[in-house]
Protein backbone atom coordinates (compact mmCIF):
# COMPACT_ATOMS: atom_id res chain seq x y z
CA UNK A 1 0.00 0.00 0.00
CA UNK A 2 1.49 3.50 -1.04
CA UNK A 3 1.39 5.81 1.47
CA UNK A 4 -0.48 8.98 0.86
CA UNK A 5 1.81 11.91 2.34
CA UNK A 6 4.21 11.01 -0.54
CA UNK A 7 2.16 11.45 -3.17
CA UNK A 8 0.97 14.85 -0.96
CA UNK A 9 4.51 15.77 -0.90
CA UNK A 10 5.44 16.23 -4.78
CA UNK A 11 2.16 17.48 -5.57
CA UNK A 12 2.71 20.17 -3.48
CA UNK A 13 5.75 20.56 -4.94
CA UNK A 14 4.18 21.11 -7.75
CA UNK A 15 1.78 23.53 -7.12
CA UNK A 16 4.48 25.43 -5.33
CA UNK A 17 6.34 25.75 -8.75
CA UNK A 18 3.52 26.42 -10.87
CA UNK A 19 2.44 29.40 -8.48
CA UNK A 20 6.15 30.63 -8.65
CA UNK A 21 6.73 30.04 -12.03
CA UNK A 22 3.09 32.01 -12.91
CA UNK A 23 3.81 34.08 -10.44
CA UNK A 24 7.30 35.09 -12.35
CA UNK A 25 5.24 34.56 -15.70
CA UNK A 26 2.65 38.16 -14.78
CA UNK A 27 5.60 40.23 -13.14
CA UNK A 28 7.38 40.30 -16.80
CA UNK A 29 3.92 40.38 -18.28
CA UNK A 30 3.81 43.99 -16.50
CA UNK A 31 6.95 45.24 -17.86
CA UNK A 32 5.54 46.07 -21.73
CA UNK A 33 2.62 48.35 -20.43
CA UNK A 34 5.44 50.55 -17.62
CA UNK A 35 5.96 53.21 -20.38
CA UNK A 36 2.00 54.12 -21.33
CA UNK A 37 1.31 53.74 -17.85
CA UNK A 38 3.62 56.36 -16.97
CA UNK A 39 2.63 58.40 -19.25
CA UNK A 40 -0.88 58.44 -18.68
CA UNK A 41 -0.43 58.81 -14.21
CA UNK A 42 2.34 61.08 -15.21
CA UNK A 43 4.72 58.70 -13.36
CA UNK A 44 8.62 59.10 -13.21
CA UNK A 45 10.72 56.07 -13.27
CA UNK A 46 11.48 55.65 -9.11
CA UNK A 47 7.27 55.76 -8.99
CA UNK A 48 6.83 53.06 -11.94
CA UNK A 49 9.08 50.99 -9.56
CA UNK A 50 6.95 51.29 -6.75
CA UNK A 51 4.14 50.65 -8.26
CA UNK A 52 5.99 47.18 -9.94
CA UNK A 53 7.24 45.90 -6.87
CA UNK A 54 4.03 46.91 -4.62
CA UNK A 55 3.20 43.19 -4.71
CA UNK A 56 6.09 42.06 -2.81
CA UNK A 57 5.43 44.55 -0.30
CA UNK A 58 1.63 43.04 0.09
CA UNK A 59 2.70 39.18 0.34
CA UNK A 60 2.13 38.41 4.17
CA UNK A 61 5.68 37.16 6.28
CA UNK A 62 6.57 33.71 6.79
Amino acid sequence: MKSPIRMTKYRTLLLATIGFNFSFLIWFSFAPFTGGMAEEFGLDAAEIGILASSAIWMAPFG
